[in-house]
């Protein structure tokens, strides 16, 4: 009994000592290459890492391996094409200006992007390192999040930006907001926050991050796209549940919105009809596409609530 007890005392301080240092040499080159992400200045493509981090996390080694070399191809292949594509979408947008910033993202991107590949592949083969140490001491894991349904009630293909909306709607500020219908959600790029629309309220928070609250729920997109939904994703309730709400806003209590060159502001009724409406909270988001997008979400929420209450009267 003496030799057992010493051989698991044993094995299960070496498996704590591997799973210390692999964890904290993955969070430093997550950390490393999440901030090369936002010097980009691509969208897309902090969208798509985005996506594969927090959709496709290594369960063991050799899955960390493998995502870790998929990321760094993906990574060298965006920084080449941005090269002769940033140009050419710059100069179709704003012209000579245009190329000419499509010059200097392209070749930033040729720098950076494969910088960041590289940390990713460090980050993904010390995660799956670090989860092999305790691959046998978890439960099995959803493979996707429940199904998005609309207010209409129309059963459509399963889309994992939807699905992740609603989860997080739901798992909010204690379930504060579990029974609003979702409408959309954007992640601001270069930050931890989300603002979330439903067809009753806008909410601004900050999503806890994926280490620090067990697996991530899905995966975010920084913009309109809502990509591809297959491969298996890690479900937490924690994801959301330790999520800091920023702050939210009614609809109904919304007096306008109004589109910026920064973003969205959101306007209050004034207390009086001789008085200006006060501002209320403002929606940064940088990329016009996705800013647009976004606006005419807003007003699709407002005109569902103006059509409610003209079936109401």
């Amino acid at each position: 009994d003496f030799g057992f007890g010493l051989a698991r005392g044993t094995a299960s301080l070496f498996k704590k000592t591997v799973f210390g240092m692999t964890d904290s040499f993955s969070k430093f080159t997550d950390s490393v290459s999440k901030g090369l992400s936002a010097a980009t200045m691509d969208p897309q493509f902090q969208t798509d890492r985005t996506l594969s981090r927090v959709r496709n996390k290594p369960k063991h080694a050799i899955y960390g391996v493998a995502r870790g070399a998929e990321s760094f191809a993906k990574s060298v292949g965006s920084g080449l094409a941005g090269v002769v594509m940033r140009p050419i979408e710059g100069a179709e947008q704003e012209g000579v200006g245009g190329f000419l910033k499509g010059v200097g993202k392209g070749l930033v991107g040729v720098v950076t992007k494969p910088m960041i590949g590289m940390f990713d592949l460090a980050s993904n083969v010390t995660e799956g390192i670090r989860n092999t140490t305790t691959v046998f001491e978890r439960d099995l894991d959803r493979l996707r999040l429940p199904r998005y349904i609309g207010r209409d009630g129309i059963v459509t293909i399963y889309s994992a930006r939807e699905s992740l909306g609603q989860a997080w709607m739901r798992e909010l500020n204690k379930g504060a907001y579990a029974y609003d219908h979702y409408l959309a959600h954007l992640e601001l790029p270069g930050s931890d926050m989300v603002v979330l629309l439903t067809y009753q309220r806008l909410v601004m928070f900050r999503r806890a991050k994926p280490d620090d609250a067990g697996m991530a729920v899905g995966a975010a997109g920084s913009s309109i796209e809502t990509g591809s939904a297959t491969g298996a994703i890690g479900v937490s309730a924690s994801n959301a549940t330790k999520a800091q709400v920023e702050w939210e806003q009614d609809i109904k209590s919304l007096h306008s919105i109004q589109l910026e060159a920064g973003g969205i502001s959101l306007k209050l009724p004034a207390a009086s009809t001789s008085q200006v409406a006060p501002p209320g909270p403002f929606i940064p988001i940088a990329d016009a596409q996705s800013r647009r997008w976004f606006y005419d979400k807003i007003k699709e929420a407002v005109k569902a609530l103006v059509d409610d209450r003209k079936e109401l009267s």
